[in-house]
């Protein structure tokens, strides 16, 4: 049983479906696991066979080939062993990890790079020239930016308040999104140009010199 319903109904289908005990697996495909977390957990106590799965990429992709899924151990074990061979040999990228962690990581992945992107979107509608104006002088940074901006723009704007809204760790990656760009600002504008080389240095040294 695979379900897939907004964030926010997730724990009431979870619970009608733990009360009919299928002998099934069941797993669910949420952004956010956190209003789920323990229904989950009390069906793993329970001895149903449950895991909790995360696809990291949307219903557009033609295939798993070279995508991200994510697995997360609710405490049944024979739950995780029954989905991973459903997805044997179709090319995907198995991440295995406790339900409790995915949060916090996924608040960053998909929480931060959204609201990057609708702050960049945002930022350009703000400015009150129109788009096409940044279209025709457009560098290879900003099409790239550009193009992400606007897929993120198309999508369901009811699932990204979601996703936003239901993650425990939204606030606080907002609250250091904040941080660092007042100290970009702050940088930016200093006559002391080696504060601005240094955030730069540090970024090139997290991802790899390469």
């Amino acid at each position: 049983i695979i379900v897939a319903v907004p964030i926010s109904e997730a724990k009431g289908v979870l619970e009608k479906i733990i009360e009919a005990r299928p002998k099934g697996l069941v797993f669910d495909i949420m952004s956010v696991k956190q209003p789920i977390i323990r229904t989950l957990e009390r069906a793993a106590e329970e001895g149903l066979k449950v895991c909790s799965v995360h696809p990291m990429f949307g219903p557009d992709a033609l295939s798993m080939y070279s995508r991200n899924i994510i697995v997360c151990d609710c405490g049944s074990t024979r739950g995780v062993e029954e989905f991973l061979p459903l997805v044997e040999g179709m090319g995907a990228n198995i991440t295995e990890m406790p339900v409790t962690e995915h949060d916090m990581l996924i608040s960053y992945v998909l929480g931060l790079s959204h609201a990057i992107n609708i702050a960049f979107f945002s930022s350009l509608r703000a400015s009150g020239i129109e788009f096409k104006s940044f279209e025709d002088i457009a560098s290879t940074t900003f099409k790239r930016q550009a193009s992400s901006a606007r897929r993120v723009a198309l999508e369901s704007p009811d699932l990204y308040y979601e996703i936003q809204h239901e993650n425990p760790y939204t606030e606080r990656c907002f609250d250091l999104l904040m941080k660092v760009i007042t100290d970009l600002k702050d940088s930016a504008l200093s006559e002391d140009k080696e504060r601005f080389v240094q955030m730069m240095k540090e970024g090139r040294k997290y991802f790899g010199d390469d």
